[in-house]
């Protein structure tokens, strides 16, 4: 499917859903936000449209000084472990902490309907408010990386949670209203590019 068709449908989406975006046609990239229920409050989506691929990325708003990057990569590593929709991607260079999910439109096939655009981007923002606190306990050094995962995980033996189970919500993230941030997309004026 070719990025102009993918760049309307990704627009349309957006109007039905009643989000605010900017579009930069140059990158072909939507740059939009929500608030989020947890202590990150809010994430910058960008939307990013290509030939044959569209890739969401849900930014968390800390950067990860250098000191504290080793324990939240375990922390993303464990986290990630049986995520199927998507993962965690912490940037060495900067530790800038994302999800990231995507989806293959290639040609011939048809054109994402709403369940899998609202996937694409809810998935995301949903993943950030279940693990978002924990994430700053391991960015703060106030829980190690397993027993923040455990914890998120809604497994208080964060001992026996060592290995990482990954038992996480993530197909239950389309699943309740609180899950699909619609109703608290952030004004495009207050997402920035990236």
């Amino acid at each position: 499917m070719n990025q102009k068709q993918l760049i309307e449908r990704v627009h349309a989406f957006f109007k039905s859903i009643g989000w605010t975006y900017d579009f930069n046609e140059e990158q072909s990239v939507f740059y939009t936000g929500c608030q989020l229920d947890c202590r990150l409050r809010n994430c910058r989506l960008v939307v990013d449209v290509q030939d044959e691929i569209l890739q969401c990325y849900a930014f968390a708003v800390e950067k990860v000084e250098a000191a504290r990057r080793p324990a939240v990569i375990e922390f993303v590593t464990r986290a990630n472990w049986g995520f199927k929709r998507g993962a965690f991607e912490c940037d060495l260079t900067d530790g800038e902490v994302r999800y990231h999910t995507y989806v293959d439109c290639p040609e011939g096939a048809e054109m994402p309907h709403d369940d899998v655009l609202r996937s694409l981007v809810f998935v995301p923002t949903a993943m950030l408010e279940q693990y978002g606190d924990m994430l700053l306990e391991v960015i703060d050094g106030t829980m190690t990386p397993a027993e923040a995962v455990a914890k998120a995980e809604g497994d208080d033996e964060s001992e026996a949670h060592e290995s990482s189970s990954g038992s996480t919500s993530e197909s239950d993230a389309l699943e309740t209203p609180e899950a699909t941030p619609s109703s608290r997309a952030l004004p495009s004026g207050g997402c920035g590019e990236a």
